[in-house]
């Protein structure tokens, strides 16, 4: 008796919990489950419904065309057989494919029942919701190297050419409304050797200091096609603080230097240069020298330049505690080189 009065609660209980979760539905929800339902019911017109069993209870469309001869585009396309029975004749002079013609536009059509779901997955994801400014000439996954912070959010790329896609990691809770982009193959067109970003904090009142963390790509040299990570701290002289995220070019001065310096290790050591940033933009220039000194106050003044690097479009403020404004000239070091690919 015990056993029977076990399982009659428990049942009791299971039905509640079912019918507890039919409650909770909206009215809107409803009404949507039912809609979808009915798509399926082919007595509508006689005025009759009768029970129809679908795998999600009406939570997603599960019928589309039931017809099993359907127009996709130009053709006529039966269902069962998969094959095309017949071509259609369309009245358009076919010059342009930006029409409301349902013969046009359902070549592009691919209905998704989740997309109400996750709006957050466009069919732009290819290239990252932003179809103007990026492109896949071949529908291959992008071939990038993509920066993210640490909650996961991409926060600088840069467009290359090779293979493999690679994601680095930063240790910072820095976020930018939009992710900062280099195109390597825009940028080569440009006397350009090697392109980066830089993560950065600085403290300049009077005087003051630099550091942070940064990255660099080569597009030439003994070292092209690889992404190194260092760290960098310096001196400034002049005015701002804060936090930030900035991109640059850089060019190897291939006309007096040794060509020993246009590696990575030419690339590190010391440098000098100067920084004018506001709010959300700013401009920097820096340059290094043959022998590794930060005394100069402009490139060649006592040695011979071997890199240039300027800013594409300055250090980004990022938080409440980024410079209004920054104006310093600065010196420093650049070390702990570390290859972060494998060599081409």
């Amino acid at each position: 008796m015990k056993r029977l009065l076990t399982l009659i609660i428990t049942i009791i209980f299971f039905g509640f919990g079912f019918a507890q979760e039919k409650e909770n539905l909206s009215p809107e929800e409803k009404a949507k489950r039912e809609k979808n339902i009915q798509v399926g019911n082919p007595f509508k017109k006689f005025g009759y419904t009768p029970k129809i069993a679908t795998l999600s209870k009406g939570k997603y469309l599960e019928f589309h065309d039931l017809d099993s001869i359907v127009p996709i585009g130009s053709v006529m396309y039966n269902v069962y057989t998969q094959k095309i029975v017949s071509f259609r004749n369309l009245d358009s002079l076919g010059l342009s494919e930006a029409t409301l013609k349902p013969e046009v536009i359902s070549r592009w059509l691919s209905p998704d029942p989740l997309s109400d779901e996750f709006p957050d997955k466009s069919p732009y994801n290819f290239v990252n919701n932003n179809p103007i400014r990026f492109i896949d000439p071949l529908g291959l996954a992008p071939e990038d190297i993509i920066f993210l912070n640490n909650k996961e959010k991409e926060v600088a790329r840069i467009i290359t050419n090779d293979k493999n896609d690679i994601y680095v990691s930063v240790d910072t809770d820095l976020s930018v409304p939009s992710p900062i982009v280099i195109d390597t193959t825009v940028e080569k067109e440009q006397p350009i050797d090697a392109v980066g970003i830089n993560f950065e904090w600085s403290l300049t009142v009077g005087g003051g200091a630099h550091g942070g963390t940064g990255f660099v790509y080569f597009l030439s040299g003994e070292d092209e096609g690889n992404l190194f990570n260092y760290d960098y701290k310096g001196s400034n002289v002049g005015l701002g603080e804060g936090f930030g995220i900035s991109s640059y070019l850089s060019e190897f001065n291939s006309k007096e230097a040794p060509d020993s310096f246009n590696s990575v290790k030419g690339f590190g050591g010391n440098y000098n240069g100067y920084e004018l940033s506001y709010g959300f933009g700013g401009v920097s220039y820096s340059w290094s020298n043959v022998n590794n000194t930060t005394d100069e106050i402009h490139p060649g003044m006592r040695s011979t330049w071997t890199w240039k690097s300027r800013s594409l479009g300055g250090a980004v403020g990022v938080d409440k505690s980024s410079p209004k404004l920054q104006a310093r000239f600065f010196g420093g070091e650049t070390y702990d080189f570390k290859q972060l690919n494998k060599k081409k």
